[in-house]
């Protein structure tokens, strides 16, 4: 591959103004230091990302907004109310993604990462996003390829060995070694890179005062350390371009340093989301927390999934608001393997006890669809319109699974004005699929565009692979089973993309529906086991119900209409 080749291809995404995400060769020695300092030699846009910390996962893409000068848009309130949190972190997040997406729109660049970047909490996710060229942005992420390293989907491989840097300022490799470093810092001690993790906690600026009661480093030598390496500049601010290649240690520390960590930070500029991680360590602080109830919620998705199950221990009296426990319960049940609580421990009260409990349906139906009609009941009494309308949402969702149509019409028509924009989006797709078995495509496709109009926008891409599987439900009803398989896909690598198990069950299920519909029933068989392997994972007891009936009716050879008849 040519020189030209290489250039072209590191730019494309500036004229494309899609994101892309590449993995560049590294077997030879150094790779780093010659890929770096070979673009800079070609006046690159080079950005050297700073990495993603345990308290700030999206570090990265902070750094970024701050090298053009642009600042990061917050996480709206719309996103975090119980209604739209109902329909899983990934809408919430992937929207919040595309806001990044607007502000750096007008901001070419070459960003270098790291391989692990991309399985990391919340910035790997933004980072498989644009894997698949769902952000609008003119941003090359580069990193070098290592052995082992996960393949995903639409990430690029160039195999190609670093060119060699010709520059009348780099006449040999130590010549080239000494401007990589002055541009971007070095590798520092691993004393000074578990010195460096621990000062990042409390900013972007090293808090002395905070150090010296909270290290027993020798601070003088390691301040002289991160100055001489460029990292810590006169003013004692962390400079962000060096902090990626100093490669400062997040290792695991003890509840001791949590507790004094934590004790450190209270009347500093610390972020919530970073007071959040450091007092989730030390359940003795939790009593004197003095974070706002939408703080919290903001601060539980900004540091991703790591933390939303560690919050659910902490009762009312320890100063977390109900709907702050609730909210991180929405977010942890949907993730597998998560420990969560039962509902009874966490001391919840109306509306939100019910709402917990309608969450936590499992895999026994009879068990599962008194929980569900006792909370229905009982929301029904209430004065919060939202928690009726997603318990009437969950209860038309089975009862559609189950072939009852007319059941969803009845449970539906009350919240059809409700003032939440999920309600009216879930109701309105619920009614889609509806309208589709009953054959009345023109309805069908005026619910989708219902739902379609009703969210916010930017429209989530987990949003857009919902309005896909119901696109492909209509075009396998009208029998156009490859058009459908093209929406289902594209659903499939979005949901993907997003982590998201439970739509990822859906999908399968989709894909089984057009086997089935073919006659195909060993196929259909073995989606619909698989989606009901997804459902248990991630403990979506209803879904799971659903897959059961379609697997069984599968087994006995029945007909695809056979849930018709059950309306």
């Amino acid at each position: 591959m040519r020189q030209e080749d290489i250039l072209h291809t590191l730019r494309s995404p500036f004229s494309e103004g899609i994101a892309r995400v590449s993995a560049l060769s590294s077997s030879v020695e150094d790779a780093e230091v010659r890929w770096l300092g070979w673009m800079a030699a070609q006046s690159l846009p080079l950005v050297v990302l700073r990495p993603p910390q345990p308290w700030f996962p999206l570090a990265p893409l902070v750094h970024l907004c701050a090298c053009h000068g642009v600042t990061p848009p917050p996480i709206q309130s719309e996103e975090i109310d119980i209604p739209s949190l109902w329909l899983g972190a990934s809408v919430c997040l992937s929207r919040w993604f595309l806001r990044f997406g607007e502000v750096l729109q007008a901001s070419p660049t070459v960003a270098w990462i790291e391989g692990a970047d991309l399985d990391a909490p919340l910035w790997g996710e933004f980072l498989r996003m644009a894997c698949l060229g769902y952000l609008k942005l003119p941003i090359h992420f580069v990193f070098l390829s290592k052995q082992g390293q996960t393949v995903h989907a639409g990430m690029q491989r160039l195999r190609v060995e670093p060119p060699v840097v010709q520059s009348q300022h780099i006449s040999d490799y130590r010549a080239l070694s000494r401007d990589v470093a002055e541009r971007w810092g070095q590798r520092l001690s691993r004393q000074t890179a578990d010195y460096l993790g621990q000062a990042l906690v409390f900013g972007d600026r090293l808090d002395v005062a905070a150090m010296g009661r909270l290290s027993r480093a020798n601070h003088i030598r390691r301040r002289a350390e991160l100055r001489r390496c460029g990292v810590l500049d006169q003013e004692g601010a962390f400079v962000q371009d060096r902090l990626r290649l100093a490669a400062p240690s997040f290792a695991l520390r003890s509840q001791r340093w949590h507790r004094a960590a934590s004790r450190f930070s209270e009347g500093t500029a610390c972020p919530a989301a970073t007071r959040l991680w450091l007092s989730l360590a030390d359940q003795s602080q939790r009593s004197s927390w003095e974070i706002e109830e939408d703080a919290i919620v903001r601060g539980l998705l900004e540091l991703g999934s790591p933390a939303w199950a560690a919050v659910l221990a902490v009762r009312a009296e320890e100063g977390v608001s109900e709907r702050s426990r609730l909210c991180a319960y929405l977010l942890a049940h949907r993730e597998a393997e998560q420990p969560v609580p039962s509902v009874d421990a966490m001391g919840l009260s109306a509306p939100c006890r019910q709402m917990a409990l309608i969450r936590s349906i499992g895999a026994n139906k009879e068990e599962g669809i008194a929980a569900l009609n006792t909370s229905l009941q009982q929301l029904s009494t209430l004065d919060t319109p939202w928690a009726a309308a997603l318990a009437a949402l969950e209860m038309a969702r089975w009862h559609l699974g189950q072939g009852r149509l007319r059941m969803v019409f009845q449970l539906l028509s009350p919240f059809k004005e409700s003032d939440s924009w999920a309600v009216r989006w879930w109701s309105s797709l619920l009614l889609a699929e509806v309208y589709c078995r009953l054959e009345r495509h023109d309805l069908s496709r005026n619910a989708i565009e219902q739902a379609i109009a009703v969210v916010p926008k930017p429209m989530s891409p987990v949003l857009v692979g919902e309005i896909r599987m119901a696109t492909a439900r209509l075009l396998g009803a009208s029998g156009e089973s490859e058009e459908a398989e093209v929406q289902l896909v594209e659903a499939r690598d979005a949901f993907r993309a997003a982590g998201d198990g439970i739509r990822l069950g859906r999908y399968l299920m989709a894909v089984g529906e057009l086997f089935w519909q073919r006659e195909a029933f060993e196929d259909a068989r073995g989606l619909f086991g698989k989606s009901i392997d997804l459902f248990r994972r991630y403990r979506d007891g209803i879904g799971l119900w659903e897959a059961q009936l379609k697997l069984g009716l599968v087994l006995n050879l029945a007909p695809a209409n056979a849930l018709l008849s059950r309306s």
